[in-house]
Parts: structure tokens; C-alpha cells; sequence
């Protein structure tokens, strides 16, 4: 029964060419029941006409416009402002859905009573990824699993686009918002305060959700400023967390993220961010290592990384508690 309303939030910045094949996507959704928010985040380009033109072809969009403040943080705390469901799916406006992720991410926290569902996702570019599992099932996590699963285990980590969630918990006093500050990562933190205000969550590995790999998106751009802004507030969640599960996941995410960072950021524009990074790299490794929920790949990449490309000349006098 679609007696529930649930809003789909899609940000759009400079989109024109994607944003017609995600709409259409979501309207051909099987669970009616929807308000779709789209917000033009100050588009250069045809992106508001494309979405114009689809609003006023069903009624369940509701087409917003504003100013651009050079972040996605601050759009998306927009969107969480002016929607309206009780509950909300984020979807990203050059990807698109299968006929069935609203209802089935849906009927996956509704029947098993959780705060979070999440789904697998597909790579349009690589075609074998859309193989469907041989079994379809449903695993269920308390939050300490899913802080370590979510981070170790794969699925979707802490992207917001394959997951379903409770407005209660993001409206409520104490709330849920992403980080003005931050222009990369701010869904990692989100979905970080959202799960300190859960109790389980709900895990569907079927493939309901297509994630476009494009050269020009914020994924897939060059080290930068913003990326150093990022680990700086990642470092001092690590820094401050009190929950010991909670510290240790982030800690041994942080190592290899620190890890990654390292490899491909310019040395001669980031000396001491580099350095520091290879400080924490080295020094949550045993978080890492330590963690069952540890993938091989992981482990191998930070083996190498600190064997090469992170290997300190000297100590740094950082306080890392």
C-alpha cells in the first residue's frame, strides 16, 4: 500500500544533458506515492528548462531555484528544508533508478522496522556490473555493524544515493545537516550523525540503482583545496569520537583514506597536509588491520602505500587523541 509519502531530493547544478533520462527514471518509479523536489542550484545551463518542462507535466515535482554557494553541502540542506515525506531517497541528477528502488527500499525498512535500507548500485559504464545476485536477501545490522560494514564491506559506503531515510530522525530537535564548510565528504558525515541517532538498519543486495561514472563530477576531480578541508574534519572526527566501535572504523577508514589522498595529491601545493596525512596513515593502520570487516584489497593498498608513496622521514609532533 503506498499510503506513506516519499520524497525523492535531487540537487542539480550544470546537468541539462543527464537531468531528462534521471527524471524520467523516477517517474517511472512503481510506488506512486512521491514528491519529487528538484532544486536548481544556479545552473549556467539548460538544467532549469529540462526540469521546468517536466514539472509541468506531473505534478508531483516541485521545481526549486537557488543561488549557487559553490558547495552541494549547502544545496542539500536546502532540499532538506523544503521536503515534506516521511521518509527520503537522494538521487543524483546524471544517475537514474530501476523501475523498483522507492518500493522496495520502502517495503525493505518498513518490514523490518529499521532506520536506514539500503540497496546495491551499478556502474552504467560496465555492463557486468547490472548482473543481478544468483539469491536476493536481506541482512540486518545494529549500528555498530553498520558503521563497520558500511565503511568496510562495500555497499554503497557512505554515499547518500542508495539508501532510504527516516525525516523523523533528520527533522528531529536535535536533527541532521550536512557541513556548510566542506565541498567533498559531506556525505560520509552526514550519514555518520545519522546513524548515531539510530538503532539498525536494513541491508537489500539487489541492484536498484545506477551510478553514472562521469569524467566532470565532483568524484573525479584533482586534489584540491576542498579535499584538504576534508581530511582535516575527518582527522578531528577521528580525534573526538567517543564510541570506541564508532572511533575505530573511522580511524581505519581515515588510514586508508589518508593513504589514497597522499598518492594523488601534488606534493609541491601540499607539502605539510601530505605530511600529516602520512602521519595519521601510519598511525590508525592498526584500526585498519585490526577490523574483521576488513576487504583484502584495503589492506594491501595500505601495506604498499606505507611502504612507498607514505613513508615519513621524520616524526610529527601531532597529538592523534
Amino acid at each position: 500500500m503506498e499510503i506513506d509519502l516519499i520524497s525523492v531530493l535531487i540537487p542539480a547544478y550544470n546537468v541539462e544533458k543527464y537531468l531528462s533520462r534521471c527524471l524520467k527514471s523516477v517517474l517511472r518509479q512503481t510506488y506512486r506515492n512521491l514528491e519529487i523536489v528538484v532544486v536548481d542550484d544556479g545552473s549556467t545551463d539548460g538544467t532549469y528548462g529540462v526540469a521546468k518542462k517536466f514539472a509541468a507535466q506531473d505534478t508531483r515535482i516541485v521545481l526549486l531555484q537557488k543561488e549557487n554557494q559553490g558547495n552541494v553541502a549547502c544545496t542539500r540542506n536546502f532540499l532538506l528544508d523544503h521536503f515534506h515525506g516521511k521518509y527520503c531517497v537522494w538521487v543524483d541528477s546524471d544517475d537514474c533508478l530501476k523501475p523498483r528502488y522507492v518500493e522496495k527500499l520502502y517495503a525493505t525498512l518498513v518490514k523490518n522496522n529499521v532506520d536506514m535500507s539500503i540497496c546495491e548500485f551499478a556502474m552504467r559504464a560496465l555492463p557486468w556490473t547490472m548482473i543481478p545476485p544468483l539469491q536476493r536477501r536481506v541482512k540486518l545490522y545494529n549500528i555498530d555493524e553498520a558503521m563497520q560494514s558500511l565503511i568496510f564491506k562495500g555497499f554503497g559506503k557512505f554515499s547518500l544515493w542508495n539508501k532510504m531515510y527516516r525525516a523523523d530522525i533528520i527533522k528531529s530537535s536535535e536533527g541532521v545537516r550536512f557541513n556548510p564548510l566542506l565541498r567533498f565528504g559531506e556525505d560520509l558525515l552526514f550519514n555518520i550523525e545519522y546513524l548515531r541517532r539510530s538503532q539498525k538498519i536494513a541491508y537489500l543486495n539487489e541492484k536498484l540503482y545506477y551510478y553514472s561514472w562521469r569524467a566532470g563530477s565532483e568524484m573525479h576531480q584533482k586534489f584540491s583545496e576542498k579535499h584538504v578541508d576534508f581530511v582535516n574534519v575527518l582527522l578531528e572526527e577521528c580525534i573526538n569520537e567517543t564510541n570506541p566501535v564508532f572511533c575505530n572504523a573511522l580511524r581505519g577508514w581515515a588510514s586508508v583514506s589518508c593513504c589514497g589522498f597522499v598518492f594523488v595529491a601534488n606534493k609541491k601545493h601540499y607539502p605539510e597536509i601530505i605530511e600529516r596525512m602520512k602521519y595519521f596513515a601510519k598511525s590508525y593502520s592498526s584500526n585498519l588491520h585490526k577490523n574483521k570487516s576488513i576487504n583484502i584489497i584495503l589492506k594491501f593498498m595500505l601495506w604498499l602505500g606505507l611502504k612507498t608513496w607514505c613513508r615519513t622521514k621524520h616524526k610529527l609532533g601531532i597529538n592523534k587523541h
